[in-house]
């Protein structure tokens, strides 16, 4: 039986995984063109601008202010197809190098990742732009879930853009919903601590955040490969020892490298 202590870790968790993502509520299954939406326009806070990590804007990494000001962003239609035999192919490869239990550490299980939809158009990221997944729809993703029960949870969630230029911008803009001091995550309020330089770490282009939602503390980064880009989250119970957990930097390490193996 999952205790109330467990469930209130798991919903902590996926509340910030969702943030980051951009997930839906939808089930985790393929999504055809054939009810794309064509493009249209929506309201969000913050800036919509996706400069290059490193360029001082507002609401950058390490900003201590709150995202402001609300902008019209134009959304494109959504064309690609997950259905195709090329998609499905190229789909198999990505969700057979996502992380599994073992290789996050001892006492970690696989549980439910949800595929982000880019027709949720109520996501926002923490400091209240639009998701990346609807604002930059035209990618392949997948991901995966893992939890130790009551202890930890980590989220891997992987898009393939058709470009390095696409891939650019959609990692900018991961950077950017994370530049707040103060952000929303399903309705709780989130403290984001200034966001590193982990790219060293990571070996590959990365920023982190430490963040913190009521008791629970986590660890959010942002990564880019090539034309994939990446989001991770490690969230901690409350009065954990993270010591005796793994590194988040080392396990987005592990899963970027993965992923790159796979792609050849």
């Amino acid at each position: 039986m999952t205790s109330r202590h467990e469930r209130r870790i798991f919903v902590t968790a996926a509340l910030i995984a969702v943030t980051v993502t951009g997930c839906s509520s939808t089930a985790n299954k393929p999504t055809s063109t054939s009810a794309a939406p064509a493009s249209t326009s929506i309201s969000q806070t913050g800036s919509t601008s996706t400069p290059a990590p490193g360029t001082p804007t507002t609401g950058s990494p390490g900003s201590t202010g709150t995202a402001s000001g609300v902008v019209t962003v134009t959304l494109p239609p959504v064309t690609v197809d997950t259905t195709s035999p090329n998609a499905l192919r190229v789909l198999g490869k990505l969700n057979a190098a996502m992380m599994i239990p073992t290789e996050a550490g001892p006492g970690f299980v696989k549980t439910a990742y949800v595929v982000p939809s880019p027709t949720a158009r109520n996501r926002k990221l923490f400091c209240g732009q639009v998701s990346t997944v609807v604002r930059f729809p035209n990618a392949l993703r997948a991901g995966t879930t893992l939890t130790r029960p009551r202890i930890a949870q980590f989220q891997e969630s992987v898009s393939l853009s058709k470009d390095v230029a696409l891939a650019q911008r959609i990692h900018a803009a991961n950077v950017q919903g994370l530049g707040c001091s103060k952000g929303l995550a399903g309705g709780k309020e989130v403290t984001i601590g200034p966001g590193k330089d982990v790219s060293a770490q990571v070996g590959q282009e990365a920023t982190a955040w430490t963040i913190k939602v009521g008791t629970d503390t986590g660890v959010v980064i942002a990564a880019r490969w090539q034309t994939v880009t990446f989001g991770f989250v490690f969230i901690a119970a409350a009065k954990v020892d993270t010591s005796t957990l793994p590194n988040p930097l080392d396990l987005a390490k592990k899963a970027v490298a993965k992923v790159a193996a796979a792609a050849g």
